[in-house]
């Protein structure tokens, strides 16, 4: 099946495209799971009663390992995961994704900075996704995971020269700060494995002098 949309989108934003409840209607759904993007139910709807709200219908994501996103194809790919969302200074998706997102077919990606003339590096902080919009309400509530499947659990950063400046095999933790010492034209980040079936992502890379 394919759906044509009559609506331009001129500036980055999130849309809904949603299925309404229909008997005769099933869709696939796949268990790839993608920073930035989540899929939500139709849970009830909110009432103005006596109390001056006003009605809007109430969505909510559900819990992993329900909760699964559409299956589908794009004509066009979606422009919102490219490199320079890393250097944007919000660390989290608002009006668009703001994160670089690897191919999903892409066992070992790799995003690299560069300069024309070697620059002296100091420090070098990475930002992962920890999965922010969808938090654990509480430790008692059971969780189908220990790790946010989202976060990149092996990588290793290198200099233009191949140097090792860091690297972890086993990180659960959104964000990493590494002392390094280094003058150089390049820095690479090398994605190894991510700790969920999703493509390796990335929401922030800050390179101190």
């Amino acid at each position: 099946m394919s759906t044509a949309f009559n609506v331009s989108i001129d500036e980055p934003q999130y849309l809904f495209y949603c299925l309404m409840a229909n008997d005769d209607v099933s869709v696939h759904l796949t268990d790839a799971r993608v920073t930035g993007l989540v899929s939500v139910i139709h849970i009830d709807t909110q009432r103005p009663g006596d109390i001056g709200l006003d009605e809007i219908e109430l969505w909510w994501p559900e819990r992993r390992p329900v909760g699964r996103n559409l299956a589908f194809r794009l004509s066009t790919p979606l422009a919102s995961f490219a490199a320079d969302a890393t250097t944007s200074g919000v660390d989290r998706p608002i009006h668009t994704a703001n994160a670089w997102v690897a191919s999903m077919d892409d066992p070992h990606p790799t995003l690299t900075f560069s300069w024309k003339t070697p620059v002296a590096i100091s420090q070098i902080v990475l930002t992962f996704d920890a999965d922010w919009e969808h938090p654990m309400e509480s430790v008692l509530m059971g969780q189908p995971e220990s790790v946010m499947p989202f976060c990149v659990k092996s990588y290793r950063i290198v200099d233009g020269k191949g140097n090792i400046l860091a690297q972890e095999l086993d990180n659960h933790q959104p964000r990493r700060v590494f002392d390094v010492a280094s003058t150089t034209d390049c820095v690479s980040i090398e994605v190894n494995e991510v700790n969920g079936p999703c493509p390796a992502a990335i929401f922030g890379v800050r390179i101190v002098p």
